[in-house]
């Protein structure tokens, strides 16, 4: 049911921003559940009782004899202000996010399925220009679409401590830009070009982690993920045409070609540190190669993404059974990203935010719910360009059962 559900709000408009109209638009955060209020930060984390999609070697560190299964919802709330605008623009989503589940299959081999979002395209703005030769005009553009992922991760065990894994990503979605100009002095001519973006093909990315105890209560985790630049597959149709009138209608051109877009090079690594079962601190920094790669055979002049991101969880008493909110697990962070989005906007833009939440565990039962808070800027108002600031809220279930094990009676 939500393996439906959840490819049907995919297909929903699942952003509003501006800068979504460049490249594959919006770059979505891989870290869920646990990770988004500890500032995203997670290539470190493990757990027997929740799932961790920053790094798949983490899925082996699950339960041996548990079934877990983890869904996500998120609501965004955005304000978009310009130096070249008076007012500004509010807008408010509510979405299915993701959803994770996960298996044993031998005691050293973990197994799991999910679905995430990739990317998101979603903008719609005006601009009034002079352009054929001179001629004034008001140019439309529309956006819409994104690229998701269906993960089939693998982990090990090949040593005790050290932990691998791999995600095979089915990578598929539509992104739609069109453009609309309209000639001021000619009438009800105008011009129009409308492009559609279908993305289907494979992707691979490798994670490990390695955990060493310092003393009886402390211990680190270090860990690595890496996906080798690739070369995704997709089909362009383009469509350029006049409209003179309602009925008059002249097509330029329209054709559908087989073109790509390069997957650039991503690597992070990720350290945490954790205190019995009451304090985990964890800081990652990841970088993206977006410099050298191509888009739809041209280069766009992207920049290197790089994230850094840092946060902290907190358990005052994971086995209280007077005080309930001793068991509660309080978490928070911060993160600073410099995103990909090409030089030519005239500035580098960076995105950057603070985070907080609280897991909440089920009583008699190891499901918890993970509630996290972002608030954050986006861009700026020099150089012509739109800040965005906003606030998001995302709510995870974590639901543990187990499966594995054989019931006996006396």
């Amino acid at each position: 049911m939500f393996v439906v559900c959840g490819l049907t709000t995919f297909a929903q408009k699942n952003t509003s921003s501006p800068y979504s109209r460049y490249g594959v638009g919006n770059i979505v955060t891989q870290g869920k559940g646990r990770s988004v209020a500890m500032g995203g930060a997670g290539i470190a984390l493990n757990s027997k009782l929740m799932l961790n999609s920053l790094n798949p070697a983490s899925y082996a560190a699950l339960d041996s004899m548990s079934f877990l299964y983890e869904i996500g919802l998120k609501s965004d709330f955005s304000k978009y202000s310009a130096s070249n605008a008076t007012g500004s623009h509010y807008e408010n989503k509510v979405n299915f996010d993701y959803f994770n589940i996960a298996w044993p299959v031998t005691q050293w081999w973990r197994m799991g399925l999910g679905l995430f979002p990739k990317s998101n395209v979603g903008y719609e703005f005006v601009l009034k220009d002079k352009g054929f030769n001179g001629v004034e005009n008001t140019q439309e553009f529309i956006g819409k679409g994104g690229v998701n992922r269906f993960n089939f991760t693998h982990a090990i065990i090949p040593f005790q401590n050290l932990y691998i894994g791999v995600n095979a990503s089915y990578i598929f979605g539509e992104i739609e830009n069109d453009k609309r100009v309209y000639l001021n002095n000619i009438g009800s001519m105008s011009y129009y070009e409308d492009e559609k973006m279908t993305v289907k093909d494979v992707l691979f990315d490798f994670g490990l982690q390695y955990t060493a105890k310092i003393s009886k209560n402390e211990q680190f985790t270090l860990g690595a993920i890496f996906n080798a630049k690739s070369t995704i597959r997709t089909d362009r149709e383009l469509i350029k045409k006049t409209v003179k009138s309602s009925t008059i209608q002249n097509i330029l051109s329209g054709d559908t070609t087989k073109t790509s877009f390069d997957y650039p090079m991503t690597w992070g690594v990720g350290l945490a540190y954790h205190y019995k079962d009451k304090i985990t601190v964890s800081a990652d920094y990841t970088e993206s190669l977006w410099s050298e790669s191509d888009f739809l055979g041209v280069n766009e002049g992207f920049n290197d993404e790089k994230i850094y991101a840092m946060g902290m969880e907190y358990t005052p008493d994971r086995g209280s059974l007077r005080n309930y909110y001793k068991t509660m697990t309080y978490r928070f962070g911060g993160y600073y990203k410099e995103t990909y989005l090409p030089i030519q906007l005239g500035k580098r833009i960076n995105d950057y935010g603070i985070t907080f939440g609280v897991g909440i565990p089920m009583r008699r039962t190891a499901t918890n719910i993970n509630v996290g808070f972002e608030i954050g800027q986006k861009g700026t108002l020099s150089n012509n360009l739109v800040k965005e600031n906003y606030a998001k809220i995302c709510v995870s279930f974590s639901m543990f059962s187990r499966w594995f094990y054989k019931q006996k009676y006396e």
